[in-house]
């Protein structure tokens, strides 16, 4: 199944991979390479990416100052509708971080520890259930397994049962034994933090991140959104999709199957607030954003890649990153650490293997002067997208 997704797009379900290389730190000037040349380089870069077929909404900021802040590309292939800053993304499992920075708020109210178990905050769980941490499923290595639904993202089963179905199923290993990336995991503790707050899962959110950021434009369906800055979404850049916002709205809810592991939709400028937050400490306290991006699980068996709180590490390029996508509309961020901290944010409405490869190559132009990253490339799959996608909805 994996072998057919990542074929023609890198996963959707799994956490992506998308290496990038660091070649040793380096101050503004070493090597002649300063930072309005970096900045013209990948401005370039996107300049040319754009001509070869790239849409979406792209920012790199350097020690805090926002460097470059563009859109690419058309929103709307068909009308001919340029993209903008100000459109409105699905970000996607970036959703996930609001939910880890969700539970370590209320680590921070002292309601509750990440190493609380399941059976403090559900009943009547199967016995291998109850002594599930909330920093296992934080980190993936809970063993709890995939549910799905015909009704995929827009099941409408209700809260308790769909919970009991999950609590159900058979765990897939040992809860602690090994890391694999599962969605459901952060369905668990949205729910989690819905019981400990006596509030729903977004007006939390709301309430303690979105609003004092000044973050109007991110949620589900708290925001009072302007549907002219809804793109349209390219499968493989070619098969049209829409925003799933109107369905949230006709529904008047976000499914479970979604909500808190994904589907949260938001802006580039919104998303530059959330991430300068995180890096000046303003939402969380620094101990606890540490915690956040602490390597705490390995990713595979090479020793760089590890998986925090909602986030990946990349220990040898000192960075952490995390992406997402619904198969249409594809999100990125890289937030480089250390003396020279550097933040890519992208987001995309079409989905292929070669924008996920984006945001880093755009950190690699950032890294060394000499990098010469490929020229992007629209997928070699894209005449058969609307065949394709039929089979390619099966596995996801």
């Amino acid at each position: 199944m994996n072998k057919l997704i990542n074929w023609f797009c890198d996963g959707k379900s799994m956490l992506l991979l998308i290496i990038f290389v660091v070649f040793g730190a380096q101050s503004e000037e070493i090597n002649n390479y300063p930072v309005p040349e970096r900045v013209q380089r990948i401005e370039q870069f996107l300049a040319n990416a754009e001509k070869n077929g790239f849409s979406g909404a792209v920012l790199v900021s350097y020690k805090g100052k926002v460097l470059l802040k563009d859109a690419f590309g058309y929103a709307d292939q068909k009308a001919k509708i340029p993209a903008t800053t100000e459109m409105v993304y699905d970000t996607g499992s970036l959703t996930k971080q609001f939910t880890a920075a969700g539970i370590l708020q209320l680590v921070k109210e002292s309601k509750l520890s990440t190493e609380d178990t399941l059976s403090k905050f559900f009943n009547n769980l199967p016995e291998d259930k109850k002594k599930i941490t909330l920093h296992q499923l934080l980190t993936h290595t809970s063993g709890i397994s995939a549910y799905s639904s015909r009704e995929g993202d827009f099941d409408n089963t209700e809260t308790d049962e769909f919970f009991r179905k999950i609590f159900s199923r058979k765990l897939k290993f040992k809860p602690g034994s090994k890391h694999e990336y599962e969605n459901v995991g952060y369905s668990i503790l949205g729910r989690v933090i819905e019981l400990v707050s006596n509030e729903n899962y977004e007006a939390f959110l709301n309430r303690v991140f979105f609003k004092p950021l000044g973050m109007t434009q991110t949620g589900y369906l708290l925001p009072n959104w302007d549907s002219s800055l809804y793109p349209k979404a390219y499968f493989l850049g070619k098969k049209e999709g829409e925003t799933d916002i109107p369905k949230y709205q006709k529904a008047n809810r976000v499914s479970w199957m979604l909500k808190a592991n994904g589907g949260i939709y938001s802006t580039l400028p919104d998303m530059h607030k959330w991430m300068s937050a995180l890096a000046n400490h303003q939402i969380l306290t620094k101990e606890l954003i540490a915690l956040l991006i602490d390597k705490h699980v390995e990713m595979g068996s090479s020793g760089n890649y590890f998986y925090g709180y909602g986030w990946a590490v990349s220990a040898r390029e000192n960075a952490v990153w995390h992406n997402g996508s619904n198969a249409f509309f594809y999100s990125h961020i890289i937030w480089a650490q250390g003396d020279e901290p550097l933040q890519v944010i992208m987001l995309s409405n079409m989905y292929f293997k070669n924008v996920t490869r984006m945001p880093g190559k755009i950190v690699n132009i950032w890294k060394n002067s000499e990098y010469s990253p490929d020229k992007f490339k629209m997928s070699i799959w894209r005449p058969l997208a609307n065949l394709i996608w039929p089979v390619f909805e099966l596995f996801i």
